[in-house]
């Protein structure tokens, strides 16, 4: 039999570790509520069960399950694959992956971990300081984040949120928000979700939000450069792996950095996935998301593909091969301007902030990225 990793199925029982039952993820009684709107509903007739078959699913990060007493009858079990909102319930259970949060995240109704913070900081500190957490400023686009971000933001006072103009000469006035949702500030008349005050946008680049008397929000953008206006800090984070509604793959941003390539390559093979394949026109629209996370923090993102074994020759996670020498007959190879360098000892591939495309970079560095990006195709 192999090693056992312990579940915990309450917050204070843990099934015992020398059973023959293999879960390999470890759960957490949340509190008492039901997933809205689950990945999958299955009937199970034990708590193992239910905590077997979202262990199953690789990304499956959470789950609820109905209540019971004596004799345990058949139960519904509800599955969460990716983001999840939740409600409370007396008749079911929450349980959601086991985490390290050590610096007392909450979660809330929509799924995310928040948490507030009374300091104030510069704009490019503040997003600093959640990226140093693992977080990012938290999005303000969705009526459920609005609704979050009304109940945490101190009245009269300002803090950057997750979200960035990405305005080009053919799609003016287009933001998009750290969970990549994208919307026009153009069309803000048409848009009840967008609560520019009436002269904004005017100064464009990030994205202020401010609460006048605690019931509303009010939206400003400002220079993402301005160092001279103090925030308030909310960040959000997300555990496990996140489905792209472009291209159906699960991803996960790690914010560590590690030693190389192979490093991260074995973590993101531990989560049952691999390094990230961007070397796709699809895939790479996919994880706009992420870019935007990482031009906000001015960091770097390693993803899958090397061309260690023969220089030129780029071979992907899922095995394809694309030949520097046909880049122009091959719109999947997405480098950004003047890349690759051709630098024979860069044989990675990394995104760095505000780029276009990708670069090479050395493997064995943590001049390869301040982040690393894995996905699991299901």
């Amino acid at each position: 039999m192999g090693r056992i990793t312990p579940f915990v199925i309450s917050v204070s029982l843990l099934i015992n570790p020398v059973q023959s039952i293999s879960v390999t993820q470890q759960f957490s009684k949340i509190c008492d509520g039901t997933l809205l709107s689950p990945s999958e509903i299955v009937t199970v007739t034990s708590d193992i069960e239910c905590a077997l078959r979202c262990n199953a699913k690789k990304v499956c990060n959470a789950f609820s399950l109905q209540k019971t007493s004596g004799s345990p009858p058949e139960r519904t079990c509800r599955l969460s694959m990716g983001s999840f909102t939740w409600d409370s319930s007396t008749e079911e259970t929450l349980y959601h992956l086991s985490i390290e949060n050590p610096f007392n995240y909450t979660l809330m109704k929509n799924g995310g971990y928040y948490i507030s913070y009374a300091t104030e900081k510069m704009y490019f500190d503040n997003i600093k300081h959640c990226d140093n957490q693992g977080a990012t400023t938290a999005p303000c686009y969705k009526a459920a984040d609005q609704k979050i971000i009304v109940s945490l933001l101190q009245i009269g006072k300002q803090f950057v949120s997750g979200t960035l103009l990405t305005s080009n000469p053919y799609s003016i006035g287009r933001w998009v928000t750290v969970d990549g949702d994208v919307f026009n500030s153009n069309n803000k008349q048409n848009d009840p979700l967008q609560k520019w005050a009436s002269w904004n946008p005017d100064d464009g680049g990030i994205l202020l939000v401010s609460s006048s008397d605690g019931t509303k929000l009010d939206w400003d953008d400002d220079s993402y450069t301005r160092t001279s206006w103090p925030v308030s800090i909310i960040c959000r984070k997300y555990f496990g792996y996140e489905r792209s509604p472009i291209n159906g793959i699960y991803y996960n941003l790690h914010h560590e950095p590690v030693s190389g390539h192979d490093a991260a390559q074995r973590i993101c093979e531990s989560e049952g996935g691999r390094l990230a394949n961007l070397f796709n026109v699809t895939n790479f629209a996919a994880v706009e998301r992420y870019r935007i996370q990482a031009t906000l923090s001015k960091t770097r993102i390693l993803v899958g593909g090397t061309d260690a074994k023969t220089e030129g020759t780029w071979v992907m996670p899922d095995g394809n091969t694309h030949i520097l020498a046909n880049r122009v007959n091959d719109p999947d190879q997405l480098w950004t301007a003047n890349e690759p360098s051709e630098e024979t000892k860069e044989n990675c591939l990394s995104y760095n902030a505000g780029e276009t495309g990708l670069t090479d970079a050395f493997c064995d560095s943590t001049q390869v990225g301040d982040k690393f990006l894995c996905e699991i195709v299901v």
